[in-house]
């Protein structure tokens, strides 16, 4: 099965659609709701209040992570961020955000995840572009929009800034136009609230900047969750050689951003008050690029396909309650 995705062809693009049903397909047989909290956005209180039907929020999310998927493909083949040119980032995305019982429904965060990869990939295009203020404007609008589903996210807005700074030199100029794109987010959200009659200083209060320990309360089964996933963020940082070797000065500063972007989802998890998987959702952007490239240097082709049926047999084996 990993042959079909090892050559990048539309064809093989579109048989991820069916791929991503396949491993998903315990959301469907058993479709979960998100049930809404009281520290959700207005904006998410609003979307799964008008979704309300457990199967057709999960048919969504299916097709959010098909997006998710042809947009990293796409992302890894322009910006030439792997030696070889595969649909298994995508693929390896796929399995990231579906691996957990915890995953398997339409979450705030996986909405979030689609902004965040087109403003990712906005910093990638601004590489030696002498004037990139639409770009600009892009970064800071998308991270602004992801921040109305998960208001943490808004702290990207530094991330972004750094991830410029490592492909261009930054004019203060250039930082307006970043932060205009935000701006113009923000008015529109406060504007929205006062003509609701909502209050606006409780919906700003849920940005949170105190370094919580919720994190170290985590027990059982959520502890070894928490364990694995630093274990393989950790792996991937051990890896950093491997992803840089024999790459150009432009495809080592993007892989940079990408850990960039990998520190600020595990620093995130320090900020919120509760801790749920999902939340690690962001951090699935950057490491299934990375990983990518370890999967692609195991030089068998058996190998391979034997550690992709055992990640699928893990996969259905969690979800459907079997371990």
């Amino acid at each position: 099965m990993i042959g079909i995705f090892k050559n990048n062809l539309f064809f093989n693009s579109l048989l991820l659609l069916p791929y991503v049903i396949l491993i998903r397909i315990h959301s469907l047989l058993n479709p979960i709701e998100y049930k809404i909290q009281d520290s959700d956005t207005l904006l998410t209180k609003s979307i799964f209040g008008f979704i309300d039907s457990a199967l057709t929020q999960n048919v969504l999310a299916i097709m959010i992570i098909y997006f998710h998927v042809l947009y990293i493909n796409r992302l890894v083949i322009k910006h030439r961020l792997t030696n070889q040119i595969t649909l298994l980032p995508g693929l390896i995305y796929a399995i990231l955000v579906t691996m957990l019982p915890e995953f398997s429904l339409l979450s705030p965060f996986l909405i979030a995840n689609t902004f965040i990869l087109i403003g990712i990939g906005q910093i990638s295009n601004t590489y030696k572009r002498p004037k990139a203020a639409d770009l600009l404007f892009n970064i800071g609008f998308l991270f602004a929009v992801a921040s109305l589903f998960i208001p943490n996210h808004i702290l990207l807005l530094f991330v972004g800034m750094i991830g410029l700074f490592v492909l261009r030199s930054m004019k203060i100029i250039e930082i307006f136009q970043l932060l205009s794109g935000a701006i113009l987010v923000l008015i529109a959200f406060c504007s929205t609230l006062f003509l609701l009659d909502i209050n606006i200083i409780p919906e700003i209060m849920k940005v949170s900047i105190i370094p919580r320990l919720a994190i170290f309360e985590s027990r059982g089964a959520s502890l070894y969750k928490i364990a694995a996933i630093f274990a393989i963020a950790v792996f991937a940082v051990l890896s950093y050689g491997k992803y840089t070797l024999k790459k150009s000065i432009q495809t080592q500063k993007k892989i940079n951003i990408l850990y960039w972007f990998m520190i600020a989802s595990l620093s995130m998890l320090f900020l919120f008050t509760t801790i749920n998987a999902n939340q690690v959702l962001l951090l699935f952007i950057p490491l299934s690029i990375l990983l990518n490239t370890n999967f692609n240097n195991i030089k068998s082709i058996l190998f391979q396909e034997i550690i992709h049926i055992c990640i699928l047999g893990l996969l259905f084996a969690l979800n459907f309650g079997l371990i």
